[in-house]
């Protein structure tokens, strides 16, 4: 196995942004997309030895020697799901920028591409953020539901009072205020 496709697999398998492994191994984001293009075919190995460090796996795994870590394609990688394909329909026809959501959502913008492209998978919170944030339905977003709407979510959760509910309403349709009520409010949207 080519130590680029084990890079490369092991990185998405871990979340990793090509920027977050680059700052974790002290190299420059392109070092690191050449050592995962091919471009780079040798690697010192005291790299490798921080490399499996950061991506939890024995050195001779990054080589790919160890046939205990296969790094074939799996099914989680780069596929079409009907989640990615309904974040990034959502997103658009919210008419805002995968920057913009993950801004809103507190993740980085690569996060948010990888989740559009089919790469990566979000963690039960984030998905239930973004259902929150385009108010639909968690099994809308899955693909289990055809019907977006989740008019039960804000009504069911007893910890809002029915003018906090009509507040998180109004707040979610009228997106193009949502940067000036929070700065109205002082919040920070890092």
């Amino acid at each position: 196995m080519l130590l680029a496709k084990v890079l490369k697999q092991r990185r998405t398998e871990q979340g990793y942004t090509l920027s977050e492994i680059a700052t974790k191994m002290g190299v420059s984001e392109a070092t690191v997309q050449r050592w995962e293009s091919g471009n780079i075919k040798t690697i010192k190995h005291d790299r490798i030895a921080k490399l499996a460090e950061i991506l939890k796996v024995p050195p001779s795994a990054i080589m790919g020697w160890d046939e205990e870590y296969s790094y074939e394609p799996t099914h989680n990688s780069c596929k079409t799901t009907i989640f990615n394909i309904r974040l990034k329909e959502l997103r658009k026809n919210k008419g805002i920028s995968q920057q913009y959501l993950a801004n809103i959502m507190g993740i980085s913008k690569s996060s948010i591409n990888m989740y559009e492209r089919g790469e990566r998978e979000p963690n039960f919170l984030t998905l239930l953020s973004f259902a929150n944030y385009f108010n639909v339905d968690i099994n809308y977003l899955l693909g289990f539901s055809s019907k977006p709407s989740c008019e039960h979510h804000l009504t069911n959760i007893d910890l809002f009072s029915d003018t906090e509910k009509c507040l998180i309403h109004k707040f979610r349709e009228n997106t193009h205020m949502q940067a000036a009520v929070l700065k109205l409010l002082d919040i920070n949207q890092t």
